[in-house]
């Protein structure tokens, strides 16, 4: 399957892109969305790992500090519609992530117990030089992290 090193400088320049990335994995961890879609047009799987990171495209993008949440969103929805898993789809973390409001209003009046749920398997969340992860969280954080509904 080709990937931006398959498309050679010029083209690699051209798009924005690094001729040293890996994939799709560099374009998802900034939190650019045309180079996303460039490389995922261009035949990238957006589920490829490697020995020396696992995990997917969605899960870096979801791992990485959301400065801009219309970047995030908008790189969380290309790789939902190129076929991109996650370790993460997790009941009512995606749709907070994404800013669904009316998904998480659904699974909240489906499941009320979701908004005590604590979420052990999140260990994203990372910002700053902060080591703290969003492990053992609530939605309520995970929304403050993604600042869909920000505390301040």
């Amino acid at each position: 399957m080709p990937t931006i090193k398959d498309c050679g400088p010029e083209e690699s320049r051209r798009q924005g892109i690094s001729t040293t990335s890996s994939g799709s994995r560099p374009a998802s961890e900034n939190l650019e969305p045309e180079p996303l879609q460039w490389l995922l047009d261009h035949g990238d799987d957006p589920n490829r790992g490697n020995r020396k990171a696992p995990g997917t495209a969605l899960d870096y993008v979801i791992q990485t500090y959301p400065r801009d949440r219309k970047r995030l969103t908008t790189c969380i929805e290309i790789l939902l519609a190129a076929g991109g898993r996650t370790r993460y789809d997790v009941p009512g973390v995606l749709p907070v992530l994404r800013g669904r409001t009316d998904e998480l209003a659904a699974l909240l009046d489906a499941d009320p117990a979701l908004l005590h749920r604590r979420y052990p398997e999140l260990d994203c969340g990372h910002s700053g030089g902060r080591l703290l992860t969003l492990r053992g969280a609530t939605l309520l954080h995970v929304s403050e992290y993604a600042a869909l509904f920000p505390l301040r």
